[in-house]
């Protein structure tokens, strides 16, 4: 199977998920999204400071807010009263002459601003904050078997304050999924860690990131998505195991008069009667016996008997039976057979034909040579 390279529109159900809830994962607390009333006042407050002290930072972000943190010092009174707010988790005071920022929503239900989050819709994604910072790489689909539980996998590269190069893993999440066919979307919810990979880490370290990990997953909300999207986005169904299928039509015997066909599964399998000469072949649906005294087979047919030299024949009727079939048991097993005994006779004349097959068969039978008569309008008849 070719290796399974999702494409960007393919994976937009993670990419929302995971971009800001990671921001939270690998930074300090200090480092966290303002809510929308604080990163509003931020906006109003910082930005002559901005323009001043960062400059060659591209707006919108978390780099930008770092920034302004780190210069903060040197920021107007205003910026600085918004930033401190922000980081204590206060309320900002509106600088004068400006319009009042908007409420802070409840912290139950507080998000990151828009324009200081991450772009979701390019990658990878760089989250920057006083700790260091984190490369989140797009995130490729595993799976998502009976279409309950989505399975994914995410590359991180983290590089701590100071530190010259990333640590590099990776980790893999799950997320419950319900399906919704009337609007034709997806809501993944609950999301959790299943496992994470981070090589070059001391066991302290790595559990220090799986950590934060599982608690950014674990505040995540539901997310809804289309559900053509999620389906783009799983890699080819495994093609299945070849299986040897025995496609070998069936035998075909016709006959022009009376006839009938006993088949067998396999060669005939004969079990002993106690007590008799007789025994039974328990792999077909007809009454077939063997006689060890006449070296003979005995076939019932319509409650007369035929009798051959070998299973295959030919066959003809017999005028009487083997003293075995007088010995036959009274239970079930032969209680049809010992009404047959000693049977009807069968005139030679009326004697049908026995095809006999050890494998699939048909047969065909006809009153006398085929007539046809032509169907109009083709070559058949």
């Amino acid at each position: 199977m070719k290796p399974f390279h999702p494409s960007q529109r393919a994976l937009r159900i993670l990419r929302r998920c995971l971009a800001v809830g990671l921001a939270g994962a690998m930074l300090p607390a200090a480092a966290q999204q303002p809510t929308y009333a604080q990163a509003s006042a931020i906006r109003q407050s910082c930005r002559g400071d901005f323009q001043q002290f960062c400059a060659g930072v591209p707006t919108g972000g978390q780099a930008a807010l770092s920034c302004l943190r780190q210069n903060a010092p040197r920021a107007s009174p205003a910026c600085q009263s918004a930033l401190r707010a922000a980081s204590d988790g206060a309320a900002p005071a509106a600088t004068a002459g400006a319009p009042p920022a908007p409420a802070a929503a409840p912290a139950a239900r507080s998000r990151a601003a828009p324009a200081m989050a991450s772009d979701a819709t390019q990658w990878p994604h760089t989250i920057v904050g006083e700790a260091g910072s984190a490369v989140v790489y797009q995130p490729q689909t595993i799976s998502w078997p009976e279409h309950q539980t989505l399975n994914a996998r995410v590359a991180i590269g983290i590089t701590p304050t100071g530190a010259n190069a990333p640590v590099m893993g990776s980790f893999d999440v799950a997320f419950a999924t319900q399906t919704d066919l009337a609007t034709r979307s997806v809501t993944l919810a609950d999301g959790r860690l299943t496992s994470s990979r981070f090589p070059s880490a001391d066991t302290a370290q790595a559990l220090r990131f799986e950590e934060r990990i599982k608690a950014a997953l674990a505040a995540m909300g539901p997310k809804r998505y289309p559900l053509d999207t999620v389906l783009m986005s799983l890699p080819p169904p495994t093609a299945p195991a070849e299986v040897a299928v025995k496609n070998d039509p069936p035998r075909i015997f016709v006959s022009a008069r009376p006839a009938s066909l006993v088949v067998f599964d396999g060669e005939p399998v004969l079990a002993p009667v106690a007590g008799t000469s007789l025994s039974f072949a328990v792999n077909t649906n007809w009454d077939v016996f063997f006689d060890s005294g006449t070296r003979a087979w005995y076939l019932l047919n319509s409650g007369g008997w035929l009798a051959a030299p070998a299973i295959t024949g030919p066959w003809a009727p017999v005028a009487s039976l083997p003293p075995g079939f007088a010995a036959l048991p009274g239970d079930a097993n032969f209680a049809d057979v010992r009404k047959a005994i000693p049977g009807r006779v069968i005139a030679v004349r009326e004697a049908p034909e026995i095809f006999v097959a050890t494998s699939p068969a048909e047969i065909i039978l006809t009153d006398g040579p085929p007539k046809y008569v032509a169907i109009p309008g083709t070559t058949l008849q």
